[in-house]
C-alpha cells in the first residue's frame, strides 16, 4: 500500500515552512505516521545522514498536517546497482521522537547500525510508522477513561448486587477492579464499533445508538445484536451482557461517557493499533495469582512469533497455502501471541507481493484459534485480531471462552477449560450462554435474542482435532497442582480461580489426573505445575512437523520436577531452541510483564530427533520494541555473531559469557578448563549421591500433622536459646540479622529447636536418626547475601527448609566436601547446576540435591584428606564475604589456592581462576555490574 499518492521521492515543498527541503524518500501511510528516509553510499560519511534524519524530525508534512516522528538512515553498498537491490545488504538506523519529545535511536549509538536485506528494511520502515506518541496518548486516554467512567458508575449507585452480577459475567470477584474491567470492555466494544461501522450493510453506525446527547441502552443492545448476525461474537456478546446487568437509570449516562471516551480514542487512531487495549487489560485481569495471567509483552510475543513462523513450510503469497494453516493458543489471555502471529504472517505476505487484507477473513475464520477461561481475555483477543482490518467482515471467529468448573445445568459435570481438549476434540464456548442463552451439551435454551443468534452467524461447537495444528504458541499459566505452604482456604491453586468450591477444585483435579499425560508427569510419577498439562495439550494437537512455541518459567531448564518434560522434549522433537534473558534488575529476565521470575522461550519442531544438541541463545536484554524483536529474531535465525549461543546441556541456558559456560561445562565433565588455559587438567567429579545421602524433607520434621513429627521453635535472639536442646535445628537463612556474620564462618549456630508433637516421640526419634548431622547444604543460594553452599553446625542438628542435611557415606568425606563446595569452583558449580529462576539466586531442590556435581572425594589419598582437615582448621574461624564477592574475598582466594595445591592442579591456573571469578560475578543471575 505504498503507492504514488503517499511516497514522495526527492520532492521539494512537502515539508511545511521548508520548501527547499527534499527528503530522499517520505512515506505517508493510511492511519500511520509519516516516515522520512535518507540514504547514502558507503563511501560517504554515514553519520551525516543520521544528523539529516534528526533535522527533519518534528517537522510537519504539508497537506496532511502530520508531524514526522520517525526517520530511517540507510547506508547501501558502494557498488550496488539497481537490479542488485533485492540481494544487497544494507545498514540502517532509526531515530524516533519518544516520550517527552526526546529522540531515541535504534540500535543504540554504541551499536550504531543494524544490517539486513531489502525486506528487513521494509519491515523497519513499516514498524516505525506506528507513532510512539500516539500510542502513549491513547494509553493514557484509555487509562483515564476507564478510571473516570468506573468512578461515575459506582457514584451513580451501582449497588453490590449490580457489581456482583457484573462480576459473575466476567467470572471474577466483585471489586472496583472488576468494575474497571467491565468498563474497559464497554469502551473497547464502542471503539471497535467505530472501526467497523459502514463495513457491512448490516452494521449501523455508532450514531444510531444515540438520541440527543445520550446513548440509548436499548438501542445499543439492538445494534450490537444486529452486528452479531455478521459475527464479532466474542467482542459484543460479553459487552451486551454487561450492559444488561446495569439498571437503565445508570446505564444511559454511563454509556454516554463510554461513547465519548471511545470517540476520543477513535480520533487518535487507536482502532488501528495492535496491543493498545492489551496493555491496559493486563493490569485489570483479576485472579492474577491463581490464573497466573502474566501478560506477554508485545515485543516478546513478536519475537516468539517470528521464530516460530519461520519454521512453517508455507507460501505466504498463496492464500490457499495459508488457509490450510492452523495456529492455536489455548491460553490466549490478552491475545498478544495470536496478534503477533497475525502480524508476522501479514508482513511476510506483503513482502512476497501479496496483500494481507485479502487474507484477513481466512485468518479469522480458519487459521487463528484461541481459547481461554477468561471471557474478558477472549473478548480482547478477538478485538485485537479483528482490528488488523476492521472493515473486512468475517462470518465466524475461532476465539472462544471455555467453561470452567461445575456445569450449571448438569450436576457433577466439571469442565477444565482448554485442558478438556487433552482427550476431546469438541467443546463449547461460554459465549453461547451470554445474552440470556443457557446451554448444556449441544442444546440452546430460551435465549432472549434467539432469532439473532441463529447458527448462520454462530457455531457453538468448538473443535480442534488431535494432530491438526501447524503451530501451537502459548504462554501457559504457571500454577501448582497442589497447595503447598498456601492459605488453607485456597485448596488447589491450579483450580482455585473464579471462586471455585473445594468440591469443584477436587473434581477438576481428579479429572485432570485421570487424563493420560506425558509432559505433565514429573520423573517420580507425580505431576508438575499446571504448565505441564498445557505442554501435553500442545503435543497432542500438533501434527508431525508442527511447531511448538512456548514461554515457560526458567525452572523448566533445570528443575527436577521438569526432568521428564525435558527428556520427552528431546525424544519427540527436533531443532530445539531455548531462548532466555540474562539481564540485571527485577522483571528484566522475563518475557512477560508483572513477574520477577525468569522465563525462557522453547521453540521446537515435532518429529524424530536429528541427533543435534539443543541450541541455547541468551539475550542480554528483553527486546525493547517491535524493531528490536524482529531484528533479534533475524539474528537468532542466522546465528549472528553478536549472540551468546551454546549447544549442549540445559544448564547452558541463561548464561552470557562463553568462557563461563565453557569452564563450568568442562568442570561437570571432569576437567578444569579455565579462561586462557590451553589444555584441560583432569579433575575427578561425581554426583553427590555417590559420596553422601541427603537428609529428609522439612515436611517430615515440621508440617501439618500427621506428616511432621515436631513443633518448630525459632530462636529470634541467641540469648533466648535453650541450653542443649534435645532436637536442635538449622532451619533458615538470616543474612539480614544484626548478628550478620553468623553465616560467614564455616560453623553456623543453630537458629531453631524442635519438640516432638504429642504422641509422636517415636517418630521424632526415628526422623532424628535418619537425618541429623553436622553437615548441611543450602537449598536456595542467594549469592549477594550468603557465603556458603555447605556449612557445619557444632553438633548434629536437624536440617530445615534453608539448610537440609547432607550425610557423608564416610566421615572422612565430610571436610573435603565442605571445602570443595565453598571454593570458587564449588560455588560456580552449584550456580551452573541449580535453577536460576530469580535474580541473584540459584535453587537446588532436595530431590535434585543427590545429582549435584561435586569433587569425587573417594579418590583422595589419606595424605590429601589430612591436608584438607588441616586446611579446615586454618579457615574455620575466618570470615568469608558473600559468594558473588569471591573475586575480592581474601579468604576465598586463599582457600582456592590451597585447595588447588592439595588437588595437585597447576599453580599457573590461579590467574585464570581470578579472571573466571570476575567473569562469573557479572553474570546478571549472580550479581551483575552493581558491585565494585
Amino acid at each position: 500500500r505504498w503507492n504514488v499518492g503517499n511516497v514522495h521521492i526527492e520532492e521539494k515543498g512537502v515539508i511545511r515552512g521548508r520548501p527547499a527541503w527534499a527528503p530522499d524518500i517520505l512515506i505517508e501511510g493510511r492511519g500511520r505516521q509519516p516516515v522520512v528516509i535518507e540514504a547514502k553510499r558507503q563511501e560517504n560519511s554515514a553519520e551525516d545522514i543520521v544528523k539529516r534524519v534528526e533535522e527533519r524530525l518534528k517537522s510537519i508534512v504539508d497537506g496532511s498536517g502530520e508531524s514526522i516522528e520517525a526517520g530511517v538512515a540507510i547506508v547501501y553498498p558502494k557498488q550496488v546497482q539497481a537490479h542488485e537491490l533485492e540481494s544487497a545488504t544494507f545498514q540502517f538506523a532509526v531515530t524516533q521522537v519518544g516520550n517527552e519529545g526526546i529522540l531515541e535511536r535504534w540500535p543504540s549509538r554504541q551499536e550504531k547500525w543494524r544490517e539486513g536485506d531489502i525486506d528487513e528494511l521494509a519491515d523497519v520502515i513499516e514498524t516505525t510508522s506506528l507513532s510512539l506518541s500516539l500510542i502513549l496518548r491513547s494509553e493514557q486516554l484509555l487509562r483515564d477513561s476507564v478510571r473516570d467512567v468506573s468512578a461515575h458508575l459506582l457514584s451513580l449507585g451501582a449497588d453490590s448486587s449490580v457489581s456482583a452480577e457484573i462480576a459473575d459475567v466476567l467470572h471474577q470477584e466483585p471489586s472496583e477492579q472488576t468494575v474497571r474491567m467491565a468498563v474497559a470492555i464497554l469502551i473497547n466494544a464502542f471503539v471497535f464499533h467505530f472501526a467497523i461501522e459502514g463495513s457491512d450493510s448490516v452494521i449501523p453506525s455508532v450514531r444510531e445508538t444515540t438520541k440527543a446527547f445520550d446513548v440509548s441502552t436499548s438501542k445499543v443492545l439492538q445494534v450490537w445484536d444486529q452486528i452479531m448476525t455478521v459475527n464479532y461474537w466474542p467482542i459484543f456478546s460479553i459487552a451486551s451482557e454487561i450492559v444488561r446487568k446495569i439498571p437503565e437509570r445508570i446505564a444511559t449516562p454511563v454509556l454516554s461517557r463510554v461513547n465519548a471516551a471511545a470517540e476520543g480514542l477513535k480520533n487518535v487512531g487507536s482502532a488501528t493499533f495492535h496491543d493498545l487495549s492489551g496493555r491496559m487489560f493486563q493490569q485489570l485481569i483479576a485472579d492474577r495469582k491463581f490464573l497466573a495471567t502474566f501478560y506477554t509483552l508485545p515485543s516478546s510475543a513478536l519475537l516468539l512469533a517470528e521464530l516460530a513462523i519461520d519454521r512453517l513450510n508455507v507460501d505466504f503469497v498463496d492464500e490457499t497455502s495459508i488457509a490450510h494453516l492452523k495456529v492455536a493458543d489455548f491460553a490466549c489471555g490478552t491475545g498478544a501471541l495470536l496478534s503477533a502471529v497475525q502480524r508476522s504472517i501479514g508482513r511476510r505476505c506483503r513482502r512476497a507481493g501479496g496483500d494481507d487484507r485479502d487474507l484477513h477473513k481466512t485468518l479469522m475464520e480458519r487459521v487463528l484459534f484461541g481459547t481461554d477461561i477468561m471471557p474478558a481475555g477472549a473478548h480482547l483477543t478477538a478485538s485485537i485480531l479483528s482490528s488488523a482490518h476492521p472493515d473486512v467482515p468475517y462470518l465466524r471467529s475461532q476465539v472462544h471462552a471455555l467453561p470452567y468448573g461445575f456445569d450449571e445445568l448438569i450436576p457433577e459435570k466439571v469442565s477444565l477449560g482448554s485442558l478438556e481438549f487433552l482427550e476431546n476434540a469438541m467443546g463449547y464456548s461460554v459465549f453461547r450462554a451470554l445474552g440470556g442463552a443457557k446451554m448444556s451439551g449441544t442444546q440452546m435454551l430460551g435465549s432472549q435474542s434467539e432469532s439473532e443468534i441463529e447458527t448462520k452467524a454462530y457455531e457453538p461447537d468448538v473443535q480442534v482435532k488431535h494432530g491438526s495444528c501447524d503451530l501451537v504458541i502459548m504462554n501457559p499459566p504457571f500454577t501448582r497442582l497442589i497447595n503447598k505452604h498456601e492459605d488453607e482456604q485456597v485448596g488447589l491453586p491450579a483450580f482455585a480461580a473464579f471462586r471455585t468450591s473445594p468440591d469443584e477444585q477436587q473434581a477438576m483435579s481428579t479429572k485432570l489426573t485421570q487424563m493420560e499425560r506425558v509432559f505433565g508427569r514429573d520423573s517420580s510419577g507425580g505431576h508438575v505445575a499446571h504448565t505441564g498439562s498445557f505442554l501435553d495439550l500442545a503435543h497432542v494437537k500438533l501434527r508431525e512437523g508442527g511447531v511448538l512455541a512456548l514461554i515457560l518459567p526458567f525452572i523448566f531448564v533445570a528443575g527436577k520436577s521438569w526432568e521428564n518434560a525435558r527428556k520427552e522434549l528431546r525424544s519427540k522433537y527436533r531443532d530445539i531452541l531455548i531462548l532466555s534473558i540474562a539481564a540485571e534488575g527485577l522483571n528484566k529476565q522475563a518475557f512477560s510483564a508483572d513477574t520477577s521470575i525468569a522465563e525462557c522461550m522453547v521453540i521446537a519442531t515435532k518429529g524424530a530427533p536429528t541427533g543435534e544438541d539443543v541450541r541455547f541463545v541468551t539475550l542480554d536484554a528483553q527486546p525493547s520494541g517491535s524493531l528490536d524483536a524482529i531484528s533479534t529474531a533475524k539474528s537468532v535465525l542466522n546465528s549472528a555473531a553478536r549472540l551468546n549461543e551454546f549447544k549442549g546441556s540445559f544448564q547452558l541456558a541463561g548464561i552470557l559469557n562463553a568462557d563461563v559456560a565453557r569452564s563450568l561445562r568442562a568442570l561437570h565433565e571432569g576437567k578444569v578448563l579455565l579462561p586462557r588455559q590451553a589444555s584441560p587438567a583432569p579433575l575427578a567429579m561425581t554426583e553427590l549421591r555417590n559420596v553422601a545421602d541427603r537428609g529428609v524433607s522439612e515436611t517430615a520434621i515440621y508440617d501439618t500433622p500427621p506428616q511432621g513429627a515436631f513443633d518448630l521453635h525459632r530462636i529470634k535472639d541467641p540469648s533466648d536459646a535453650p541450653l542443649h536442646p534435645t532436637y536442635p535445628a538449622l532451619w533458615g537463612h538470616h543474612a539480614a540479622r544484626k548478628d550478620g556474620e553468623r553465616e560467614r564462618r564455616f560453623v553456623v549456630p543453630i537458629d531453631a529447636y524442635c519438640t516432638p508433637r504429642k504422641g509422636m516421640q517415636e517418630k521424632a526419634a526415628e526422623v532424628w536418626s535418619r537425618t541429623a548431622h553436622v553437615l548441611h547444604s543450602t537449598r536456595d543460594f542467594s549469592f549477594g547475601s550468603q557465603s556458603f553452599a555447605m556449612c557445619l553446625t557444632e553438633e548434629p542438628s536437624l536440617g530445615g527448609r534453608g539448610w537440609p542435611n547432607v550425610l557423608p557415606r564416610e566421615h572422612r568425606y565430610m571436610i573435603p566436601l565442605l571445602l570443595w563446595s565453598n571454593s570458587s569452583l564449588g560455588l560456580m558449580s552449584f550456580w551452573f547446576f541449580g535453577s536460576r529462576q530469580q535474580k541473584g539466586r540459584a535453587s537446588v531442590t532436595l530431590s535434585r540435591l543427590p545429582e549435584l556435581p561435586v569433587l569425587d572425594v573417594r579418590i583422595l589419598s589419606d595424605d590429601q584428606i589430612e591436608k584438607c582437615e588441616l586446611l579446615f582448621d586454618q579457615f574455620k574461624t575466618r570470615v568469608f564475604l558473600s559468594a558473588r564477592e569471591a573475586f575480592r574475598d581474601e579468604a576465598r582466594i586463599a582457600l582456592d589456592s590451597a585447595l588447588f595445591d592439595i588437588l595437585q592442579l597447576p599453580k599457573e591456573l590461579d590467574e585464570s581462576l581470578d579472571l573466571l571469578r570476575r567473569q562469573w560475578r557479572v553474570e546478571p543471575s549472580v550479581g551483575g555490574r552493581n558491585i565494585g
